[in-house]
């Protein structure tokens, strides 16, 4: 069994902060850059595919994480790296992309009653 050492996990978290806080500044930043222009507009969902690669990329990484955090002495380690609450994290931020990217339809509007009589006399 390998034990890694503090600062192997310290490095291991700050890792996954930076890449965290990046793709949660790059999403609420991009949208606010673009309005209406195609080209921009473009550009814009190329970077957001990049960022859902990424986290596609940082999801590898957290499994590596979760191998490594099983198989620890909990006599050793204190503390672990609360890998449930950055997966919440990171699928808020891969569904907000995708609500972006996709939004859903609008619901169909309630037709306005007509009259139905057209016809009048004349007088």
């Amino acid at each position: 069994m390998s034990h890694y050492t503090p600062s192997h996990t310290r490095r291991c978290q700050r890792f996954v902060t930076s890449l965290c806080a990046m793709t949660v500044s790059l999403a609420a930043f991009l949208p606010a850059v673009v309005v209406g222009d195609e080209v921009r507009d473009e550009i814009l969902r190329r970077d957001l595919a990049v960022i859902q690669e990424q986290l596609d990329q940082i999801d590898v990484v957290v499994q590596r994480l979760e191998a490594r955090q099983a198989h620890t002495d909990p006599e050793i380690h204190r503390f672990y790296l609360d890998t449930d609450q950055l997966r919440r994290d990171l699928a808020r931020i891969a569904e907000g992309i995708d609500g972006y990217l996709a939004p859903p339809r609008l619901p169909p509007r309630a037709p306005i009653p007509l009259a139905g009589d057209y016809l009048r006399e004349f007088h």
